[in-house]
């Protein structure tokens, strides 16, 4: 009894937290199309995102389409080079090379990673990251906010604001911020080499990213692909980037089919 009593607890735990996580997600969603509405590409870019991967709404792949083609048409590259990649796979559009090659065109250096953001343009992400983290509580945003400050801040550099910012994300189960801790305490970015910490929160990002993927965030199982991929544990790297692909996340398909052959 006590047994079946203990397992009701636990079901009701995950449910409790699955929850949080959903509301969570509805109000980034919200946010975005907030932003979006308001001109600001960057979260047109990421409610194109949304409705691609069905993170806080439903799959509407017109919709991805519209919102990137909003945001690329401002000059926002990342969603050039999205729309690129979704035309030349053809999963949730008919393959079309031509307009591929002009998405690619239009996106420029951001193929080459080499994409600088003007002043202005950090300013802008500055204050919306920093409202976002610290106002409205949003941990990923911290994240944001935290690379900022370590990478490309329009001031000095400052790593040990980005360690706590990082942290904070981190504890609240955001992966990508338990990745920048490992990053820094590899790098010894701002502090001293830390092996033992370098790999302790690496282990923590690794984990929350399975639970993503097993929650069905696809970008989350291209992640895991692209880490067996480089551990070249290639069946599991070709389940997950299937996983992500066939849920129809486009980044996912091009070494899905790269790979498979």
């Amino acid at each position: 009894m006590k047994q079946i009593t203990n397992s009701i607890m636990l079901i009701l735990i995950m449910s409790i937290f699955v929850y949080a996580e959903n509301i969570y997600e509805i109000e980034e969603f919200k946010k975005h199309k907030y932003y979006c509405d308001n001109n600001i590409m960057e979260s047109c870019d990421k409610l194109a995102s949304a409705y691609q991967t069905g993170t806080g709404t439903e799959v509407n792949p017109q919709k991805s389409i519209y919102f990137y083609n909003k945001a690329c048409n401002a000059g926002y590259k990342m969603s050039c080079s999205m729309l690129s990649l979704i035309y030349e796979d053809g999963v949730i559009v008919k393959k079309n090379l031509k307009k591929a090659k002009k998405y690619r065109e239009k996106a420029g250096n951001f193929f080459e990673k080499d994409t600088k953001f003007t002043k202005k343009e950090i300013q802008n992400k500055y204050i919306l990251a920093k409202k976002d983290c610290l106002v409205n509580k949003i941990s990923k945003r911290c994240v944001d906010l935290g690379y900022i400050y370590s990478t490309e801040t329009f001031s000095k550099k400052n790593y040990t604001i980005a360690k706590k910012l990082y942290e904070l994300a981190c504890y609240d189960k955001v992966a990508e911020g338990c990745y920048a801790l490992s990053s820094l305490y590899r790098e010894g970015k701002g502090m001293k080499q830390d092996k033992i910490k370098e790999e302790i929160y690496y282990d923590k990002y690794f984990s929350l990213i399975k639970q993503n993927c097993s929650n069905k965030k696809l970008n989350a199982c291209k992640e895991l692909g692209d880490i067996y991929m480089d551990q070249h544990k290639y069946k599991k790297a070709l389940k997950y980037l299937g996983k992500a692909c066939n849920g129809g996340y486009t980044p996912a398909c091009r070494d899905y089919e790269r790979f498979k052959r």
